[in-house]
This record gives C-alpha cells, sequence and structure tokens, in this order.
C-alpha cells in the first residue's frame, strides 16, 4: 500500500496501544498490546471484521487515532489525505483526475490486459473514452494498478499529490506566523516605510529563536522574496487603503477601466495619442536625423476600426486632433485612382454618437468640449487622477509599432534587448514622408486583416454592415471645422478686438454694430472716454489664428473678424503663433509691426533650419514642426476636393449641429454634483425668459459665415467701410 503505512507502525486509538502488523489490500491487520486482532462491529447484526483504510483515515481526522511517534502527523501522508476527497473536490485540485479516471474504469471495465500491445490498442480505438489528449500506455498501467486496490475505485486515487494547495505555505507553522505578522504590519498606517525593513524584521525574530535553541523554524530563514510575495499576496483595496488612505486606494481601485460596450457601430468611438520610437531623417535631400513622429487616431469600439488620423512631429496639440476628428466624420480623401480601386474606404466615416477622448489635455482642451458636444451627441471625459484603460485602442498602438519595428533608427530604452553600441540616430534611414506612409499603411492592415474577437471578420467588414443596417449621421465639413473651436471672453472696442497678441479688426461694420447693441450692457465703471469698450465671448480656432467669431448677444449672431496682419497669420496655427512668440521672448529680435512680424517669421524659419543640425535630437522637435507647418500649407495651394467627396457626405444622415434635426439630443459632458442639483432646481422656462441661453448651447442661431461681411477685394478679404457712403444713408 503506498500512502504511508509501513508494517510494525504502533498507534494509539482513544488511548489504546495498536501495532499495524500489514495489509491485504484494502484490509488492516492491527493487533492490541495482546496481541489480539482488532475488530469492528458492523452492519445491524453486528458482524466483527477487520478494519480498513478509510476507517483508519477517518479516525484520524477525527482526532482519534493518531501515530505514537508523531501524535501530530496525519496518517498516509498528503496520499491518504486525499482520499476522503469527493468527486468535485478533486476535479478542484487536480481537473485532470476525472480524465485519468475515465480511461481507468474504461479499461477495467473491458478487461484489458496489462501488456504493451494490448494497451497500446487500447489507447488506440475510436471513439475515445474521454475526450483531448490520449495517455501513455505506461501511465494507464499504473492508474488501472490504483483503482484495483480501491474496492470504491473513487478518483481521489489519481489526484496528483505534486506542488502544493493554494494558500498553503511551505514554511514552518511557527516562522509562517511570524512572516505573516510582518507582512500585516507593513500594510498598516504605521508599517514598514519599505519591504526590506519588513524582511529585516522577520530575519531579526528568527535569529532570536534561534538563540533561545526553537528546533521548529528551519535551517534558514526566510528569504526576502519570500517576505515579498507575502506583502504582494496580502495587498486589496481595504489593506491599501489602511496604509496610503481612502483617496490613494480610490485612484488605485476605482472602477474606471474599460469603457462600456456598444451594440452598433459608430456608437462609441475613442481617441487616443501614440508615440512611435524611430528617429526618422527631414527628407530625402537632407539626411539629418529630425524627431520621432507621433500620431493620434480614432477607433470604433464595436468594429475595432481604426479611422484616417495624422501622422506628425513635434507635440501634441489641438490642430491635430481636429484632422484626427475630420479623419473621423468626414469622407477620407482619396484621389480618383484609389476612389475607384478602393471604394468601400471611401464609407469609413460618420459622426458618432459618443467619444471618448484620452486625458491628455494637449489632444483635447476644455474649451474644445462645448463645441464638440454640439457635433456628437455625448462626451464622456476621463476622470480626474485616473488612467482610461482603453485595451483594443493601445492594441492597436502595440500593432503599429510592431509594424515598423524591422526599419532602421529604432530608439531603446536601457534594458536588457538593448545593445549599448547601437547608435539609433546614426541608422536613421527612414524620412517622415515614408514613415507617415508606412504607418497609414499598417493601419489599412489593421482595417482588413480578420479578428479572432470580431469571429473571423475584419474590422472594415463589421463598421461597412453595421453601415449598411444603420447609416451614419454626416454633416458639411465647414460645421463641423466651425464648432471645433474655443469660447473666450475678449473686449470689443472701436479699434477691433485683440486676442492672443493679434489684432481683428477687419469687418468695421460689424465691429460698429455690436458696440451699438451692446453698449448699455457694459457698467458704467468700466466704460472708457472716447471710445466704446463692450465685454464680449468671442470663438477662436487653434488650427487658424487668421479670424474669429465674435458673438452679439443682442441680434444673437455671430460675426468673422479677420485678423489686420493677414500676411502673418493666414493659415497659422496657434501653436506656430505661441513658438514664434517665445522665441521673441526669447531675445531673436522682431518688432509689433505687421511688416516686421513677417519679416520675424521668414527670419525665424531661415535661422531654425540653419540652427537645426547643432540642436540636440530631442530639442529638434518643435523646430521640425515649424517647418513641416509651412510645408503643408505650401503643399496645400493646389488641393481641392472631387465631387464625389460631395456624394459620399450626401449619401449620410443630414445632421443639425444645433441639435434641431436629430433623434439624439446633444448633453453636456458630466458636470459636478452642485452643478447638476443647482441645474436641477432651475424652471427651464423661465430662465430662458429671463436670460439668452449661453454661446455654446445648440439653440444658438448661427449666423452664415460671412454675416455682416462685405464684398472683399481680389483676395477674398473684407475691405474697409468706415468711408462707404452707405454708412450715412442707413444712419
Amino acid at each position: 500500500m503506498s500512502i504511508g503505512l509501513p508494517a510494525g507502525m504502533r498507534l494509539v486509538h482513544k488511548g489504546r496501544a495498536l501495532t499495524l502488523l500489514g495489509s491485504s489490500g484494502w484490509t488492516l491487520d492491527i493487533v492490541d498490546e495482546e496481541g489480539a486482532p482488532l475488530l469492528l462491529p458492523i452492519g445491524p447484526a453486528g458482524t466483527l471484521v477487520p478494519p480498513d483504510l478509510d476507517w483508519l483515515l477517518t479516525e484520524n481526522r477525527a482526532g482519534h487515532v493518531h501515530d505514537a511517534d508523531e501524535p501530530r502527523a496525519l496518517l498516509g501522508g498528503a496520499k491518504g489525505q486525499l482520499l476522503g476527497l469527493d468527486r468535485e473536490a478533486c476535479a478542484a485540485r487536480d481537473p485532470k483526475s476525472l480524465w485519468r479516471h475515465e480511461w481507468a474504469m474504461a479499461a477495467i471495465s473491458e478487461g484489458v490486459s496489462r501488456s504493451e500491445p494490448a494497451m497500446r490498442e487500447f489507447i488506440g480505438r475510436d471513439p475515445a473514452p474521454a475526450p483531448g489528449e490520449r495517455p501513455q500506455w505506461r501511465s494507464l498501467v499504473r492508474w488501472i494498478a490504483a483503482l484495483r486496490r480501491d474496492p470504491h475505485r473513487r478518483v481521489s486515487n489519481l489526484v496528483t499529490t505534486a506542488g502544493r494547495e493554494r494558500g498553503a505555505s511551505q514554511l514552518p507553522p511557527r516562522i509562517n506566523a511570524i512572516v505573516h505578522r510582518m507582512a500585516a504590519h507593513y500594510w498598516s498606517e504605521a508599517g514598514d516605510p519599505c519591504k526590506s525593513d519588513a524582511a529585516s524584521r522577520v530575519i531579526e525574530e528568527w535569529d532570536k529563536l534561534a538563540a533561545a535553541g526553537a528546533t521548529d523554524i528551519g535551517a534558514e530563514p526566510p528569504s526576502f522574496e519570500c517576505v515579498r510575495n507575502r506583502i504582494n499576496a496580502l495587498q486589496n483595496r481595504r489593506s491599501f487603503a489602511a496604509r496610503n488612505g481612502d483617496f490613494a486606494a480610490e485612484q488605485m481601485y476605482g472602477a474606471v477601466g474599460e469603457p462600456v460596450g456598444a451594440k452598433h457601430v459608430l456608437e462609441r468611438v475613442t481617441l487616443d495619442g501614440v508615440v512611435f520610437k524611430h528617429a526618422c531623417v527631414y527628407s530625402d535631400d537632407w539626411k539629418l536625423p529630425a524627431a520621432r513622429m507621433k500620431g493620434v487616431f480614432a477607433m470604433d469600439w464595436l468594429s475595432s476600426f481604426a479611422f484616417e488620423g495624422p501622422v506628425f512631429t513635434g507635440p501634441f496639440r489641438p490642430e491635430v486632433t481636429e484632422r484626427a476628428l475630420l479623419g473621423l466624420m468626414t469622407p477620407p480623401r482619396l484621389t480618383e485612382e484609389q476612389l475607384a480601386a478602393e471604394t468601400q474606404r471611401a464609407l469609413c466615416f460618420g459622426i458618432p454618437s459618443q467619444l471618448h477622448p484620452d486625458n491628455e489635455k494637449a489632444l483635447l482642451p476644455p474649451s474644445m468640449v462645448p463645441g464638440l458636444v454640439n457635433i456628437v451627441s455625448y462626451v464622456e471625459l476621463p476622470e480626474a487622477y485616473h488612467s482610461d484603460a482603453k485595451a483594443k485602442h493601445e492594441r492597436l498602438h502595440r500593432f503599429l509599432h510592431a509594424a515598423v519595428s524591422r526599419l532602421p533608427g529604432r530608439i531603446l530604452g536601457p534594458g536588457p534587448g538593448r545593445d549599448p553600441r547601437y547608435d539609433p540616430l546614426a541608422d536613421a534611414e527612414i524620412t517622415r514622408a515614408q514613415f507617415s506612409f508606412m504607418i497609414q499603411e499598417a493601419r489599412h492592415a489593421w482595417n482588413e486583416r480578420p479578428k479572432k474577437w470580431l469571429g473571423g471578420r475584419s474590422p472594415m467588414q463589421v463598421l461597412l454592415e453595421g453601415l449598411a443596417t444603420r447609416r451614419s449621421r454626416g454633416m458639411p465639413t465647414e460645421e463641423i471645422e466651425r464648432h471645433l473651436c474655443r469660447t473666450v471672453n475678449v473686449v470689443l472696442t472701436t479699434n477691433g478686438v485683440e486676442f492672443d497678441n493679434l489684432r481683428y479688426r477687419w469687418n468695421e461694420r460689424a465691429v460698429g454694430k455690436a458696440l451699438d447693441a451692446n453698449l448699455r450692457r457694459e457698467p458704467f465703471a468700466k466704460r472708457l472716454k472716447g471710445t466704446g469698450r463692450v465685454e464680449l465671448t468671442a470663438r477662436v480656432w487653434d488650427s487658424d489664428v487668421d479670424y474669429i467669431d465674435l458673438y452679439d448677444p443682442e441680434r444673437r449672431e455671430y460675426h468673422r473678424l479677420y485678423s489686420t496682419d493677414p500676411d502673418y497669420s493666414a493659415g497659422l496655427t496657434r501653436w506656430e503663433h505661441h513658438e514664434y512668440q517665445r522665441m521673441l521672448r526669447a531675445g531673436k529680435g522682431g518688432g509689433t509691426k505687421p511688416a516686421d512680424r513677417l519679416r520675424l517669421r521668414s527670419r525665424l524659419l531661415k535661422a531654425a533650419e540653419t540652427a537645426l543640425p547643432k540642436q540636440a535630437f530631442r530639442a529638434r522637435s518643435a523646430t521640425v514642426a515649424l517647418l513641416e507647418q509651412e510645408e503643408m500649407r505650401e503643399a496645400a495651394g493646389a488641393f481641392g476636393r472631387s465631387a464625389a467627396y460631395d456624394e459620399m457626405l450626401a449619401a449620410a444622415i443630414p445632421t443639425e449641429p444645433s441639435g434641431g434635426l436629430r433623434e439624439d439630443e446633444p448633453r453636456a459632458p458630466p458636470q459636478t454634483a452642485s452643478a447638476r442639483r443647482a441645474h436641477a432646481d432651475d424652471d427651464v422656462d423661465a430662465s430662458d425668459a429671463a436670460s439668452p441661453p449661453l454661446p455654446t448651447d445648440p439653440d444658438y442661431p448661427v449666423a452664415d459665415r460671412g454675416a455682416g461681411i462685405e464684398e472683399g477685394d481680389a483676395e477674398g478679404r473684407p475691405v474697409s467701410i468706415w468711408d462707404d457712403d452707405r454708412m450715412d444713408e442707413e444712419d
């Protein structure tokens, strides 16, 4: 019997000394001190029979029988204790025990010989007694022998005893209690500052016990890894809060990870940015390592389709987010050849119902959210102090990284996979344009490759199937661009509006109308002598600082005001403007006149090209981004929109940005509890009658893009109308 019960073993049963002489199968031969055999009454008649192994193990677990030499030891060892487990407990301890039992019972029931040919012939039969792999014939012989020793043929005979049970420790009980106590102390408010201190306390306790002559503490003290693993095993929300506070526990364990699922395409779309790991050279003509590229992409949550997004240099900024949103909400810009070859790609666009952006404020400033809510139905802002885990979007980023991982010039951090002699800047040879093209091709491969979580379909197939049953919503590109703005407070005078070191005064008729209509709203303490002064709100765009939309609350319309320095501000992004201003403050020289500012811009660009090779690699990113923006403006001179683009846009469901012809009601982003209570207590009808809505409300009537603008000059800019004779006639 192979469960650790040797012949001659001395036992004690309820104070009676016994001796195990041997066994015959499952029956035990036990005698007392006088040599009389131990017999047990069974059945109604009380027939006396010798004890079996089940009786011995049951009495041992109940504490009635124990080893005379080791009273605390369990009889039969680990194998004997497993015999008391039922079928469910055996499956939980060793899932393959049921598989072994089915094979062995099938061989026993058929009376298969234990010879090798017979066993191999039985194992090769179809159908197999149990699903899955087929066992080796020697293993099956051992399983049959183990079951034949047990008259009950129990599964517990085939449960493996390798390893230890979950939660059981290999440490001596006394030392295990010390380790657990020090680990629990670490997670208390007055715990040790680091895990090595807790390990040192454990070793100190072990040394004291060893000096006192304790014999049940093991030969060596617990290692640091042992204490560290026990501390990590005790970490949960409650222990983390006890050590670090409730606020830190909420940050660590708050339920903010994956957003809710989606039932149809374009119901929920995520937006995130990625920084690539390769150093790219400036161009084919200038093999200078310029910067690392970045990208911003939107992804449909149901289909995992990645929409067109920009690949650029420089920091994350609002204008690149606007380009990613346009790639999501408008048809992709395809040539006639691309449109003829890939017609389906032109259908992959639409306005989502919910937008889930990243928590990086450089991507989507909070001031852009009100205008974005007028386009989509709902914008889910990320929770503060939490990271939003968008697993599908991060999987896309890993796919893009893997697609270009073999390219030269890959920048790796310190680690075992990096060769310290490798210089990625010296090995860089891929230009910015080539790298951007490769990333876009990798995005197309992602969209067209079948995915397991989509049932073997590709993201493009799922998106097109969803759009075939549920048409996407569409909006003119001009309307989308107009609402991707920020609302700011400005001061209007007879000299126009000055914002961000730029003056907007063109369209003087609108300036005069706004001053005449709103001057009475200004308090006397804020009025100026000799000129008008009114505090109003305006819409500004980070993608173009050449114009702003001034809101007139009395007339309830917007007036477009253009910059007085068009040669400098035309097509200039706000980030570029801030970079030029930073160079001015750094002592680059310049002036405040339009001509001087234009000369400064040209001179700074030339200086940037000259100084680029002398700059450190990390410092080149902003300079390359400035030069890249100039290249884009030059290349966009002949850029147009085909008739197919307008046809694709007209095929979508027309959507009004103000919410007039929309089934989905635009909702503001989540607010604080006090703001929600204040909004619930207000009478909506009364508040609307008492004061006009905010400039970001969807019910605002928006004037035409050319509202208040007279016919312009040959370049399309408004001309001065102060000397117009019609002014006298209207007066």
